[in-house]
Formats: C-alpha cells, structure tokens, sequence
C-alpha cells in the first residue's frame, strides 16, 4: 500500500509540474491553440515513447537480476566445492590405481620454478 501511495504521489506530482509549465507558457504567449496542438502531440507520442522506455528498463533490469543470481550461484558453488571438494578429490584419487605414481611429482613447494609449473601441467594433461 505504501508503494502505490508513493508512486500515485510521483504521478500526480509530474501532472501538476506539467500543468504549471503549461500555465506559465499561456501566460508568457497567450497562446492556448499552440498548447493544445502539442499537447495532443505529445499525447500522440506516449504511447511509442512509454513502450521504448519499458523496454530498456526491462531489459537493463533483466541484465542486472540474471547477474545478480549468477553471484549467488557461483556463491553456493564455491561453499559446496570448499567444502566437500577436497574430500570428493581425495576419494576420486584412491581410486586412481595409478595416482601413486605421479603424486609425488606434483607436491608442490617454495622451491618450484616455472619450468616445474609447466612440467606438472604437462603430467596433468598426459593423465588419462
């Protein structure tokens, strides 16, 4: 109910800042015809300009919710695999029958160069 008070406040507020803006330009030009004929333009063009702006905002807040779930997913991905991804690694590797044999050459320490990095990708990928 709040909401709907809020809004209906906003759109009364723009009907009477465009009524004024309207009455300071009679009074300027007393010029009621020109008023009506760009009224009833205006009027015209409504329609075409509310369905662009829905459009875009639909869009832009489309855009934006889908981003939003992305983090949260990847939120949820991350605390599943931090949490149970290192015991399910463990477990998929002791029943690796040949996992023994190369482990060893994959503790990594302080020591490691580049070329150790490079030589345990290439181990890694030869794994079949």
């Amino acid at each position: 109910m709040k909401r709907f008070q809020w809004l209906a406040t906003l759109v009364l507020s723009f009907i009477l800042l465009s009524l004024i803006t309207y009455y300071i330009h009679f009074l300027i030009f007393r010029d009621s015809t020109f008023i009506f004929k760009y009224f009833v333009a205006q009027l015209g063009f409504l329609p075409i300009s509310t369905a662009l702006v829905t459009i875009v905002l639909n869009q832009l807040m489309g855009k934006r919710d889908k981003n939003i779930r992305m983090q949260k997913l990847n939120m949820v991905i991350g605390a599943f695999f931090s949490d149970v991804g290192t015991d399910l690694l463990k477990t998929f590797a002791s029943l690796d029958l040949e996992a023994e044999n190369f482990a060893n050459d994959l503790k990594m320490n302080s020591s490691w160069s580049k070329a150790d990095f490079e030589l345990a990708k290439r181990q890694i990928r030869d794994i079949n």
